[in-house]
């Protein structure tokens, strides 16, 4: 992923407020989507530095998530189709992420602003991570 664009997306099933969907990478440099307070979040870090985009209200127990990382940091976030989020970061990620790809679970050191493992109580399906 590093030095690429990012789409993701993926469909979640969950009643609990709090947890990873998925993440790649940790405090260095790396990408996650989470819910906090029941909203979903898109976080990206980058060198250390914590870049996160938040939904405004919570979706309910089922739902899509769309999240992008474009070439010039624009970073937007979409619940069911809806864009709910948009922010910006310094840029793409510039190293391979030394964290492996999680999912339900941010397993080593966390990319957001949370404990990890920070386990998901739910279910997260058809996962798709592009880089054009």
């Amino acid at each position: 992923i590093a030095h690429r664009p990012l789409l993701i997306r993926c469909d979640v099933a969950t009643q609990l407020p709090a947890g990873v969907i998925l993440a790649q990478g940790g405090r260095e440099n790396g990408y996650a989507l989470h819910l906090a307070n029941g909203r979903p979040v898109f976080s990206v870090r980058i060198e250390g530095k914590l870049f996160a985009i938040e939904a405004t209200r919570a979706p309910g127990e089922r739902f899509s998530l769309e999240a992008t990382l474009t070439t010039d940091g624009a970073m937007s976030l979409a619940v069911n189709g809806q864009t709910v989020a948009t922010g910006k970061a310094s840029g793409l990620i510039p190293v391979q992420p030394v964290d492996q790809l999680s999912i339900g679970e941010d397993l080593r050191t966390p990319v957001g602003d949370y404990q990890a493992p920070h386990a998901l109580q739910g279910k997260v399906e058809n996962v798709s991570i592009k880089t054009e």
